[in-house]
């Protein structure tokens, strides 16, 4: 579910640049999304309406986990943490990377 998820997001991301959403209001832009992800993942459309609104059972969740990202700097288009640190231009890595990045065989 999880690559659905990311290669949906990717696929679709074009829809929610500063230009696009430029104009929307904030709750247009969410429901946008919840509508994006939920055609390709319909078992999932519900419980991401509810994360994003305001006092539903999962916004505290979901506030939580947006502010961490945040205050890790998570502000790039393709951004990625492992082991706590902040990683950059990792979209492109291969497998043997990442294998070394998390043995400590280098750092970002």
């Amino acid at each position: 579910d999880i690559w659905t998820y990311i290669n949906n997001a990717f696929a679709n991301r074009a829809k929610f640049s500063t230009e696009t959403t430029a104009s929307q209001t904030l709750k247009q832009v969410q429901n946008n999304y919840a509508l994006t992800i939920g055609q390709a993942m319909p078992q999932y459309a519900v419980q991401l309406g509810y994360g994003l609104a305001y006092g539903s059972k999962y916004d505290a969740e979901t506030r939580v986990v947006w502010k961490y990202a945040a205050s890790r700097r998570a502000s790039d288009e393709v951004t990625f943490f492992a082991n706590g640190m902040k990683i950059s231009g990792a979209q492109n890595w291969s497998t043997d990377d990442w294998n070394n990045f998390i043995n400590g065989g280098f750092s970002n």
